[in-house]
């Protein structure tokens, strides 16, 4: 119960005398209180003596809503949204400043109490078209937050249709001929976007492994007749995570629904990375694809054994 009120000096809790009636005085304030129109209970708000935290308690449920929408008083449980003016930077022809809109955009879908009505209804399709102008035309920093807010709208819209249309978009981007290759340092960030997108937006598993084929073909080219010249195209940390990308959207995937021809070469490509590459990220994430391939049951999609090549001595303990 509460025991102190507004513009109430006394004791707490003390009974005294109202109307020629002995009353509670915060159950008179409360009901007081809401009969009051708003001029009056910004005057209540001037009171200085009594803490805020209680004020916004005594005022009552209803009051206390026409004062939030009223600005008059913060609310603890205002829920956190985009503005328009931050949409607006987007556009603007300054990267520092695009970078600054996509900084506090991240904050924002970081957010717990995120208003996710007024993200659907209002921002989720001026945010993706901007994010993958960013991605394809904007600096490091610029490519590097878009893809962040990307990853993040994948995550909190709960529209299906819209997740499906951030899915599509973004793996348009992505499949641009050598996209992967231009991004730089940002290769790492965009293989695990595109893994987030398509976890959450793709609706069949024709659209994951669509998903999966390009960062298939990013790791094992078709025009790469065996396995050297792969290992020295990439580092170590971007081949590690583009085998985690691939694999993190494999798990989502049932043996028979796989495509018979897509995934040929897969085994003796990661037993060679364990048999030759010398990093250990590269080993771990090698020896992990072997066990989710086995654990499918369909190992048949994933085999095309070099006639004469074997595999005997490889340590499967090094990842």
């Amino acid at each position: 119960m509460i025991s102190w009120s507004l513009g109430y000096q006394g004791k707490p809790g003390k009974k005294v005398t109202h109307r020629n009636k002995r009353v509670d005085p915060i159950a008179v304030i409360i009901r007081d209180i809401d009969e009051v129109a708003i001029d009056k209970l910004y005057d209540l708000l001037e009171d200085t003596k009594t803490p805020k935290s209680l004020k916004r308690h005594v005022i009552g449920p209803e009051a206390n809503k026409r004062l939030i929408e009223d600005g008059a008083i913060p609310s603890t449980t205002a829920r956190a949204k985009l503005s328009s003016s931050m949409l607006d930077q987007l556009y603007d022809k300054r990267g520092k400043e695009r970078e600054k809109a996509l900084a506090t955009t991240i904050t924002v879908l970081n957010k717990k109490n995120l208003d996710q009505d007024d993200l659907n209804r209002r921002f989720v399709v001026t945010l993706l078209y901007r994010c993958l102008h960013g991605v394809r035309k904007g600096s490091a920093t610029e490519m590097q937050y878009a893809l962040k807010v990307v990853s993040l709208l994948s995550i909190v819209v709960d529209c299906q249709e819209k997740m499906s249309e951030i899915y599509t978009e973004f793996l348009s981007v992505v499949s641009t001929k050598y996209s992967l290759q231009k991004a730089g340092p940002n290769t790492t960030n965009m293989l695990d976007c595109l893994g987030l997108v398509t976890f959450f937006g793709a609706i069949n598993s024709e659209e994951t492994q669509a998903a999966m084929k390009v960062i298939w073909d990013f790791i094992y080219p078709k025009s790469n007749s065996g396995y050297d010249l792969n290992r020295k195209k990439h580092s170590a940390e971007v081949l590690s995570a583009a085998i985690r990308s691939w694999l993190f959207l494999l798990t989502t995937m049932e043996g028979w629904r796989l495509h018979q021809t897509y995934w040929k070469g897969a085994i003796s490509f990661f037993m060679d990375l364990l048999e030759h590459h010398d990093d250990k990220l590269v080993h771990r994430a090698a020896s992990t694809a072997l066990s989710l391939i086995f654990e499918t049951g369909s190992l048949d999609k994933f085999w095309n054994q070099v006639a004469g090549t074997t595999y005997d001595n490889v340590d499967l303990s090094k990842g």
